[in-house]
């Protein structure tokens, strides 16, 4: 999956790159000039701010995507935790089984010994 992702990010940034900067001189425009949109007025100030909305788009792209990577670097995180505790768990009833299986077995050599006279001596290999 990270490979297709690798792929992707450029395309996706070249894409979008116009319309955030667009969208980032708006704002800055909007805030520079109180929301107020005459026409030569927001030209010349957007021409003055379009570097600046270039850096804030950029640092908001940049922010967007290390968000991006650090939720599915959780997620994978998340899924190999539960993974190893599954297996621990496993680990952990497979000891439990083999413990309550020698409990039986001593259960029943001590049966046989007391009740039949039968040492495990007497009983045929497994």
């Amino acid at each position: 999956m990270q490979e297709w992702q690798n792929e992707k990010w450029p395309r996706r940034h070249v894409i979008a790159a116009p319309f955030g900067i667009l969208a980032a001189t708006a704002l800055l425009v909007g805030l520079a000039e109180n929301w107020q949109w005459s026409y030569p007025a927001v030209v010349h100030t957007a021409g003055a701010l379009v570097d600046l909305g270039v850096v804030v788009y950029t640092a908001l792209a940049v922010l967007a995507e290390l968000g991006y990577w650090a939720m599915f670097y959780a997620m994978e995180k998340t899924k190999s935790l539960l993974k190893r505790e599954r297996e621990e768990g496993r680990e952990e009833g497979r000891a439990e089984e083999r413990e309550i299986a020698r409990a039986e077995r001593e259960a029943l050599l001590e049966y046989l010994r007391r009740e039949k006279g039968i040492t495990p001596d007497d009983l045929p290999p497994p």
